[in-house]
């Protein structure tokens, strides 16, 4: 199936029959692609310039949510690494609570909550020098610099700390119990 000037090649010997389908073999690849380029074209009918425009888009959005995926993964990181530093100054800083037979009260939320404590421990307590923190679902008892500290870290932690009141200096004049002080040591 060669055409008429390859045959002619062929009989005076300009051409081997090998270079003769070499060169029919490259001209129907040719054909080929070319026809592929036509079809490609007539089915894109978009501008190069929109084109472009959406794969820039498409790459900007890409971008934008792995910089979203990161930031979520490094908030977790940080949450996870708050949590064991706070884990780690509650057990390092607890006080042993050796059950005692005095009863102190404190709120945990909206409820009266008590733990029984030993008087030195009440007193401290009373006095500000401890804390009350709730951790792996029990109470305990750590310093109050250390519940500073994790109060930075994770403020719900510290379920009752010691804030001191602000000293009015000139007391209601319609309160009926002005002249009745209450005691530092009241136990309720």
């Amino acid at each position: 199936m060669l055409n008429n000037l390859q045959e002619q090649l062929l009989k005076s010997g300009v051409l081997s029959e090998k270079e003769a389908k070499e060169k029919a073999h490259e001209v129907r690849v040719e054909a080929t692609k070319k026809r592929k380029r036509r079809r490609g074209k007539k089915g894109n009918d978009a501008a190069p310039e929109a084109i472009e425009e959406r794969i820039q888009e498409q790459r900007r959005e890409k971008a934008e949510a792995d910089r979203q995926r990161n930031r979520e993964r490094e908030e977790a990181r940080k949450a996870q690494e708050l949590r064991a530093q706070v884990r780690d100054l509650v057990q390092a800083n607890t006080v042993p609570n050796v059950r005692g037979s005095v009863v102190y009260h404190f709120t945990h939320g909206r409820r009266v909550k008590e733990l029984l404590v030993s008087p030195d421990l009440h007193a401290q307590l009373s006095r500000g020098e401890l804390a009350i923190a709730l951790w792996d679902d029990a109470y305990t008892l750590v310093p109050d610099a250390a519940a500073t500290k994790i109060r930075d870290r994770i403020p719900e932690v510290i379920i009752w700390q010691y804030e001191p009141e602000p000293v009015d200096a000139s007391p209601d004049e319609d309160d009926p119990y002005a002249e009745f002080p209450i005691p530092d040591d009241l136990m309720w």
